[in-house]
C-alpha cells in the first residue's frame, strides 16, 4: 500500500501492489520467483510517476533478496507497460513480463521514500518465508 504527502497535505492511500512469492523456481538460475500479480495507482496521481517510485522499491528489494521479478500483463486501454520489463511468454490473454534487475533508475532528488518500521519489519518477514497480516487493518478495526 502506497501514501502520497505533499507540501499540500496528504493524498491518502495512493497505490498498491500485490506480489505473490516462491511461486516457482527458475531451474536455470536456481533462484525463487516474485511475480507482481496486481498494481493498482489512482489516476490523480499519475502523472507524478509514482508508479515508477513503487516500481523502484519493489526493484531494489528483490534485487536484494536475489528473486527474479515477473509481473503479470493483461493489455487495455487502461494499462501500460513500464520500461524495464520485457514479454518472455504469453499465458492465455496473460503477458509475463520479466525485469532483469540490472539497471534500476534513481528516484528522484526531490522524492522522499518513507517506508514505516512496521512496513520494514513486515516486508523482511515475508521475504524470510513467514506470513503477513495487514495490520493497518487491525488498527482501524
Amino acid at each position: 500500500m502506497a501514501g502520497l504527502s505533499d507540501k499540500s497535505g496528504s493524498y491518502g492511500k495512493i497505490g498498491l501492489a500485490l506480489i505473490e512469492r516462491n511461486v516457482e523456481r527458475d531451474v536455470e538460475c536456481d533462484s525463487e520467483v516474485w511475480i507482481i500479480k496486481l498494481l493498482l495507482m489512482s489516476c490523480r496521481v499519475m502523472n507524478r510517476g509514482l508508479g515508477m517510485i513503487l516500481l523502484n522499491y519493489i526493484f531494489r528489494r528483490a534485487r536484494e533478496s536475489g528473486v527474479q521479478l515477473l509481473s503479470e500483463f493483461v493489455a487495455n486501454d487502461r494499462n501500460y507497460k513500464f520500461a524495464g520489463f520485457t514479454e518472455v511468454e504469453t499465458r492465455d490473454s496473460v503477458q509475463i513480463l520479466q525485469h532483469r534487475l540490472e539497471s534500476i533508475p534513481p528516484v528522484a532528488g526531490y522524492v522522499r521514500v518513507e517506508v514505516p518500521t512496521q512496513v520494514q519489519e513486515d516486508v523482511q518477514e515475508v521475504v524470510q518465508g513467514g506470513s503477513h497480516e495487514s495490520r493497518e487493518i487491525h488498527q482501524n478495526e
